[in-house]
């Protein structure tokens, strides 16, 4: 349970509040979010600081403020009144009586104030604490090094005053004067480049006093402009700049400058072009001028681009935040390795994948090899059992005695006895060998024409034993009036004994 103390401003002391302090920082001292108070505002008509305000005033400038205008009663204040006194839990709008020397405007209405119900006591049990989370060891042991460095991590602020002579200042270390094995820097005036020259010199001391190494730029090899030589590559032009190497990874820092840009002047021969002609551009429209201003760029590849920068303020130079660019530093190169690492770990997943995958398409094949051979076993069994009930229908049909001769090579055998021998054979269930006189392997459709395609040979065999083929296939018992076939002849037992 929890109880509540009231908090009642005026709208003068909201408007001082609000403009005193973020929103955000009101709203954590109340104990409401800042959509709450910016609510509660808009609801008794007072203005808010608007977008970019406090950055302002951090940056050293003292933007303006407007007034605080008088009140102006309206129906949809009074229905915000109504809804906010029905919340109990939340802040809530007051009338203030008008006195007998105070007259009430009628347009303007009274001024409301504003009433905040703050959390203040909680009674029961404490809510239990988060758990915190555990340091980084890298990362404390960094803290550690840098507290006990024998050169300071952090620069004096009497370094931002170089001047804006055209050489450096007396007493300067001669590394400072040749500034080609350095970073890259990219400023735009003398003292801009004479700082972040002193400014990456003395990153370059702490980074080598904490036990990392920097690698200074290296010069070209000797070759033409644009011969693609093995020094070309990408990997090899990084080589050769200047670079940190933090727990054994590359890391690049570049420094460049700000320039504030404004419009030139128009001539008066410009002037003139301008109002007679119905287009006009000129390209050297703007000038641009150096700021001082100083930005450093952490980056993975070489390059001003980085996945950090760090940017001059006036209460904290760069030369101020020099152990921030260290711990980004070492953020930056155990994100690599973590980034290595799982890419590793992934590239282990996919090739166990792919191994997974092609032993089961191999176990696929073997089993479909299987399946294949035992279709091919039922079909012969099907087509055995086809011929087998046509058999026993043909000897129910004919007479005791008869049998149906077909010529096979000149001599007149039983179709219906090479049928069985035949449908002994194709059946895989059967005893029987295969003959090679009834069986060819290169015409397993039985077809007799070996010279065709597999389709056409699939497709007449299909055809035959369908009934599509039945014209050749006579009838036993034919016309009166015309003699029986020799294929077809029906001849007794007896008869051909005696024959």
């Amino acid at each position: 349970m929890s109880t509540r103390n009231p908090l009642t401003l005026s709208r003068q002391e909201l408007y001082e509040l609000v403009w005193s302090k973020p929103v955000t920082e009101v709203a954590k001292e109340i104990g409401l979010s800042d959509v709450a108070v910016a609510k509660r505002c808009r609801q008794v008509q007072v203005p808010l600081p608007p977008r970019g305000y406090w950055a302002r005033v951090t940056s050293g400038q003292t933007p303006s403020r407007p007034a605080l205008p008088k009140y102006r009663d309206s129906s949809s204040s009074i229905r915000a009144r109504q809804r906010a006194s029905l919340l109990g839990s939340s802040p809530t709008l007051t009338l203030r009586a008008a006195t007998s020397s105070e007259e009430v405007d009628r347009e303007h209405g009274p001024e409301p104030t504003v009433t905040f119900h703050v959390a203040s006591v909680r009674s029961g049990p404490a809510a239990p604490e988060e758990s915190p989370v555990p340091p980084d060891p890298q990362r404390t042991a960094l803290d550690a090094k840098l507290a006990a460095l024998s050169v300071a991590s952090d620069a004096p602020k009497d370094w931002l005053h170089v001047g804006d002579a055209e050489t450096l200042p007396p007493g300067w270390p001669e590394r400072l004067r040749t500034p080609a094995r350095l970073p890259i820097i990219a400023a735009h005036s003398k003292s801009s480049e004479f700082r972040a020259r002193r400014l990456a010199t003395h990153l370059i001391d702490v980074i080598t006093a904490l036990g990392w190494r920097f690698i200074a730029r290296q010069p070209d090899p000797p070759g033409r402009w644009g011969d693609r030589g093995s020094y070309g590559t990408t990997d090899n032009a990084e080589q050769r700049s200047a670079h940190f190497l933090v727990e054994n990874e590359r890391l690049f820092i570049s420094i460049t400058e700000r320039r504030t840009r404004t419009e030139r002047p128009l001539t008066p021969e410009e002037q003139r072009e301008r109002r007679n002609a119905a287009y006009f551009y000129y390209r050297d429209r703007y000038q641009y001028h150096p700021s001082g201003e100083l930005t450093l760029h952490v980056s993975t590849t070489s390059g001003t681009g980085g996945f950090a920068s760090f940017r001059d303020t006036k209460r904290a130079p760069l030369e101020t935040r020099i152990s921030d660019v260290v711990r980004c530093l070492l953020r930056g190169a155990l994100d690599i390795k973590t980034r290595r690492r799982e890419a590793a770990e992934a590239g282990d997943r996919e090739r166990q994948e792919s191994v997974r995958l092609e032993r089961l398409r191999r176990t696929r094949e073997a089993h479909a090899s299987v399946i294949r051979r035992l279709e091919a076993e039922a079909g012969a069994w099907e087509r055995a059992k086809r011929l087998r009930r046509y058999l026993r229908a043909a000897r129910r049909a004919l007479r005791p005695g008869e049998r149906i001769e077909a010529d096979l090579e000149g001599d007149a055998v039983d179709i219906l006895a090479l049928g069985e021998r035949f449908a002994d054979q194709l059946d895989p269930l059967h005893p029987s060998v295969r003959s090679t006189s009834l069986f060819d392997g290169k015409d397993p459709y039985a077809t007799g024409l070996t010279y065709q395609a597999d389709g056409e040979k699939l497709q007449s065999f299909i055809v035959r034993v369908i009934g599509g083929d039945w014209r050749h296939a006579p009838k036993r018992s034919l016309e009166n009036d015309r003699p029986p076939t020799a294929s077809t002849m029906v001849i007794p037992e007896r008869q051909k004994d005696a024959t």
